[in-house]
């Protein structure tokens, strides 16, 4: 039997315990891909995100929770210390007012392995949170171009997964 890679799901988070980060972590842990950790990192909430967190954490032993020392303001060194505190083969990011879709984490490694690449991306669903029976529709989308890539980033950090070594090998977010 061959073992899957785990992945490491980072989700940086500041007061957004009531109405977005439940979201995000039931949609990190009900992935099709189950091997993975999901690490929330807090920077600093003065709500009640411990324990939105906490009550997760209680019935799904692959949720971590890391609280900042101090308040960065963004989400660079927390997504860093997310980094840091993981344990996966790749790594991935769900910003705390996103969620991913079932499939998305095994989307996204199965793009990776089948190119033997760093760095796995896809498109971006957007909701209308004001229209809810509008559905999903594409957000962020372009063609793979690294002229472009190198003009204009348009891929959020939600959209892609990429190996441990590679963001060690470019020294993480920069701060």
């Amino acid at each position: 039997m061959i073992m899957e890679k785990k992945v490491s799901i980072v989700i940086s988070t500041y007061n957004r315990a009531e109405k977005f980060l439940p979201r995000a972590i039931r949609s990190a842990l009900e992935q099709t891909y189950k091997n993975i950790e999901v690490i929330v990192v807090d920077d600093c909430s003065t709500d009640n995100t411990s324990d939105v967190v906490e009550s997760f954490a209680k019935t799904d032993s692959r949720l971590l929770y890391y609280r900042m020392q101090t308040n960065f303001g963004k989400d660079t060194r927390p997504k860093n210390a997310g980094i840091l505190a993981s344990s996966g083969d790749y790594i991935c990011y769900l910003d705390d007012d996103c969620e991913f879709l079932p499939e998305h984490v095994e989307r996204l490694v199965a793009a990776l392995e089948k190119e033997n690449a760093d760095v796995a991306y896809c498109q971006m669903l957007l909701r209308d949170e004001s229209n809810p029976s509008a559905g999903l529709a594409l957000g962020i989308s372009h063609a793979p171009d690294a002229q472009f890539l190198l003009k204009r980033n348009y891929i959020d950090t939600s959209m892609a997964l990429h190996t441990r070594e590679s963001v060690f090998s470019v020294g993480g977010w920069d701060e």
